[in-house]
């Protein structure tokens, strides 16, 4: 008798960006903590020594013109990426992943997309992502993968570094392959005009937030103080970041990168 393993399926859409705004590459981020989770006793299944528990699967299709959503066929959609990861980290990572992708459990793992491996998304085109688990093995049939997260942004390109000319607040940004946030002023529709302003760098936390760049053009240095707290800055400009989401632990600071010119008028 042939012994049925449970398996899971979910599912995420998204469009990408038309012709004339696509001048950025696309990456997807899978996060999980743990892919076997024990219950009740809440213990990771990490393959020390042991065969995989249970794999987790990742699927991307593109819908054809007149496809039907979620209907696998040559006439509904095209099958562009898989991806399966384990508990024990088994298999490589291509060139276009970065991640533990899947060892001890974990998968913090990015694909990126666009970067001359031939794994390309195309521009104003509808896909979908097929997320699945299956137990490999029926003594962990009690054992899930716990919630995470599945994101998909724009890597960082075609926009250019200026120097603000005038007062700037903005929480848009694209993260570059090194993790790094680049902060921009969206000025309008595309991206060709909107240019960096600012740069962070998380270093391990988990938070989003709001940059401020105040300009001053009639002072090349100002001061000011608030009770017996005394601020001064030169450049005419100083930054300041708020928090709107998460925190920034006290053990893990962040890096920040803000733009200068040698001479400015």
């Amino acid at each position: 008798m042939e012994v049925q393993v449970p398996q899971h399926s979910s599912y995420f859409k998204f469009t990408t960006d038309s012709a004339t705004n696509f001048c950025d590459d696309y990456y997807i981020y899978i996060q999980t903590d743990a892919l076997a989770k024990l219950l009740p006793s809440g213990t990771t299944h990490g393959c020390v020594g042991l065969s995989a528990s249970v794999s987790f699967n990742m699927s991307l299709h593109q819908v054809l013109s007149g496809g039907t959503f979620c209907t696998t066929g040559p006439a509904n959609d095209v099958l562009d990426y898989c991806k399966t990861w384990n508990d024990c980290g088994s298999g490589g990572l291509a060139a276009n992943e970065t991640g533990p992708h899947g060892n001890s459990g974990l998968i913090n793992d990015t694909i990126w997309f666009n970067l001359g491996t031939g794994d390309v998304l195309l521009p104003k085109t509808t896909y979908y992502i097929v997320l699945d688990y299956k137990i490999d093995n029926i003594i962990y049939e009690s054992r899930v993968v716990l919630d995470g997260i599945i994101e998909v942004g724009r890597r960082c390109k075609g926009r250019t570094w200026e120097y603000a000319p005038a007062s700037i607040t903005t929480n848009q940004y694209c993260t570059d392959r090194t993790g790094w946030r680049h902060y921009y002023d969206p000025k309008g529709a595309g991206t060709a005009d909107d240019k960096y302003v600012f740069s962070l760098d998380p270093n391990g936390n988990k938070f989003n937030g709001t940059v401020s760049l105040v300009y001053n053009p009639s002072n090349t240095f100002y001061s000011a103080t608030n009770g017996c707290i005394e601020a001064s800055w030169v450049m005419r400009r100083y930054w300041n970041f708020k928090i709107d989401s998460g925190s920034i632990a006290d053990t893990n600071p962040v890096n920040i990168r803000f733009i200068i010119f040698l001479k400015k008028s």
